[in-house]
């Protein structure tokens, strides 16, 4: 481990509970704090539960923001590396068209839109690409959170090969454990849902791109019994679906269900695979999602991105439920990747620059 690093910039535009890589910068923020590690975040958006731990100095930059997120994001990625600590290294994860130690990815705007079909000519889509590929080209090491998002960069940004690496996002293995299996009945009581009901939480806050509109037409001509849980800020209007709305405890939501799902057109990880998997529930993923270069049965069950494939896993699960043979007594063995925060961040810390880094005075 690089020792000689006391504090880290740390660039993202959103900071705070959500999901993705929201959870991932939360959780990088707070696992280099436990290595008395310092960390200065520039962000758009702050919003961190309870007190700001010792150590985490933050700088919210959302100019702009009356004439809409786009504007105040260009703005943002164009000169939130003037606020940086100049004596630390910086992981930008926001896509900076400067020099950065470290430039980490959770997929790439030009593959996501190709993958929703949307055009790529308007200003903004020109300039985010843009500022994508001079944050690629740029950073002294690209970070990708899967061989899948590798691929795009490499292929569609033009980056030497040698320049990325493979690193899948951690887990926090405190949250996400089988301990939340306990509160399992309480939780499906409180839904108002009976045994019989085979339950599938369904992560999402666009509902378009997580595949909601493939899911509910298989829903259509498969058993009844099954019903789609949601979790996400907005609802889906559907006899066989229950909205939960936002949700802090995922690890308890996912426990209570009997499997998670994403049938995403474009999800270059996927975190709710492993968390999911963690909470003793199992995953149907389309092969459309990146975790599943991680994942296989029986933890995760993976679907040709159909209809009729879906409805076919539908099927498939169902008997397995039926046969008590679905939920997953020993998670941990079925992540064939090291899943751990501690690890991770230390993989991260040896990338970066071996000198001695004095933190500024605040």
């Amino acid at each position: 481990m690089n020792h000689s690093i006391s504090g880290v910039n740390i660039i993202y535009h959103s900071v705070g509970p959500g999901g993705g890589m929201e959870r991932y910068v939360m959780d990088l923020i707070q696992g280099l704090l436990r290595k008395n590690i310092k960390v200065r975040v520039i962000t758009r958006k702050l919003q961190w539960i309870g007190n700001i731990p010792n150590g985490l100095d933050y700088i919210v930059l959302n100019k702009f923001k009356a004439l809409g997120s786009r504007i105040a994001n260009l703005y943002f990625e164009e000169f939130s590396i003037r606020e940086i600590n100049a004596l630390w290294p910086v992981i930008s994860i926001s896509r900076i068209p400067f020099i950065s130690d470290i430039a980490i990815s959770g997929g790439t705007h030009k593959y996501h839109l190709l993958a929703k079909k949307k055009k790529l000519f308007s200003f903004y889509h020109w300039k985010t690409t843009r500022n994508e590929r001079l944050q690629y080209k740029n950073a002294k090491k690209v970070i990708a959170h899967s061989q899948f998002i590798a691929n795009e960069i490499s292929t569609g940004y033009e980056i030497q090969n040698d320049k990325i690496e493979t690193l899948y996002p951690p887990i926090d293995k405190h949250h996400f454990s089988l301990l939340a299996r306990e509160r399992r009945s309480e939780i499906r009581k409180n839904w108002g849902v009976s045994d019989q009901d085979f339950l599938l939480i369904f992560p999402s806050n666009d509902h378009i791109r997580k595949g909601a509109d493939l899911i509910l037409k298989a829903l259509e001509k498969s058993d009844p019994r099954i019903r789609l849980v949601v979790a996400g800020r907005k609802a889906i209007v559907n006899d066989r679906v229950i909205n939960l709305g936002f949700q802090s405890d995922m690890a308890g939501v996912y426990a209570a269900g009997d499997a998670a799902i994403l049938a995403s057109v474009y999800e270059p990880f996927g975190l709710v695979g492993p968390e999911s998997i963690l909470c003793g529930t199992p995953a149907i993923l389309a092969d459309t999602i990146g975790s599943t270069e991680v994942l296989a049965e029986p933890a995760c069950y993976k679907f040709p991105r159909s209809v009729d494939g879906l409805i076919q896993m539908f099927d498939r699960v169902l008997k397995l439920h039926d046969a008590g043979k679905l939920s997953l007594t020993d998670p941990k063995q079925y992540l064939n990747y090291d899943s751990d925060l501690d690890n991770h961040i230390d993989h991260l810390l040896n990338r970066l620059p071996k000198k001695e880094f004095k933190s500024i005075e605040q």
